[in-house]
């Protein structure tokens, strides 16, 4: 696979009281995978080129020096400052095309999440007497099903619409299955 790309973005540049530099970088890093590309971007601030802090996004703790509203680190920035640097954020962050695989386990973990709260509101309604839960007019069981279709449906539309990825998630699935049976 190739090496990583990286673009680098100056959200802010500004001199300290005694002249030093305070740099404040958007590093946009493409990594090649097996199922396409990986984005990360990340802020990065320094002080005459030694790193201060880094993160995906500026903090806002209460114990910053006087006029500052925002923080990367250890380094402290005014409001107009942290407007700057969140406006470059938001402009790399525009350029970054989807990660469909996120996407995927994303929809993935919403179905998960909708038949775990449906097993457990037919769960209860047996614990109540009902004697078919998903049956019972009274109970939740047919709104939380419905919850479940429709995170299904969306997955296997995701899916039809990607057979490149899903085809591509199999052969990574057998991979690991060979691997692990080698081992």
């Amino acid at each position: 696979m190739a090496a990583p790309q990286q673009h680098v973005t100056t959200a802010l540049t500004k001199r300290t009281r005694d002249g030093r530099t305070v740099r404040v970088e958007v590093v946009h890093t493409v990594r090649p995978t097996d199922l396409g590309r990986q984005d990360d971007v990340v802020l990065i601030a320094s002080l005459d080129g030694v790193e201060l802090g880094r993160g995906w996004a500026l903090t806002h703790p209460r114990d910053l020096p006087a006029g500052a509203t925002a923080a990367l680190g250890r380094a402290a920035f005014t409001a107009a400052e942290a407007a700057q640097i969140e406006a470059a954020l938001k402009a790399v962050r525009s350029t970054v095309p989807p990660n469909l695989e996120q996407a995927r386990a994303h929809l993935v973990e919403a179905l998960r999440a909708a038949q775990d709260i449906a097993t457990e509101a037919a769960g209860r309604a047996h614990d109540a007497g009902e004697l078919d839960p998903y049956l019972s007019p009274r109970g939740d069981s047919g709104r939380h099903e419905q919850a479940v279709t429709d995170a299904l449906q969306a997955l296997e539309a995701f899916d039809r619409e990607h057979p490149e990825l899903v085809a591509a998630l199999e052969r990574r699935r057998r991979q690991d299955v060979l691997r692990w049976a080698q081992q």
